[in-house]
């Protein structure tokens, strides 16, 4: 099983998943492990916020947020999940998400 977490490098992240446990903690999600038996990518933010949605087979959306590391590799910053949204929602996700960033 492929472990998702906070720190791993981009690359190593593909459209579509299967059998990966995600180790959320993110700007809105504390930190607990999330078992997924499949992981499919639906959307990226267009701002400058790099984000990804992902969905998974029970319909959680899953935010992966990116950065840099000093060596400039893309890495995932924090991981966030929403169970009470629909992928018809992600800007208000997006809402939500940037607000939180905005504070920190």
């Amino acid at each position: 099983m492929k472990i998702i977490k906070p720190n791993m490098a981009v690359a190593e992240l593909e459209p579509a998943m299967q059998d990966v446990m995600v180790l959320t903690g993110g700007y809105v999600t504390n930190e607990f492990p999330l078992p997924c038996r499949t992981l499919e990518k639906f959307a990226s933010s267009a701002n400058l916020v790099q984000i990804d949605f992902y969905l998974n087979e029970a319909n959680q959306i899953i935010t992966f947020h990116y950065g840099y590391r000093l060596s400039l590799d893309r890495t995932i910053r924090a991981i966030d999940c929403f169970t009470d949204f629909t992928t018809d929602q992600v800007n208000k996700i997006l809402q939500i998400l940037l607000g939180e960033i905005r504070s920190h």
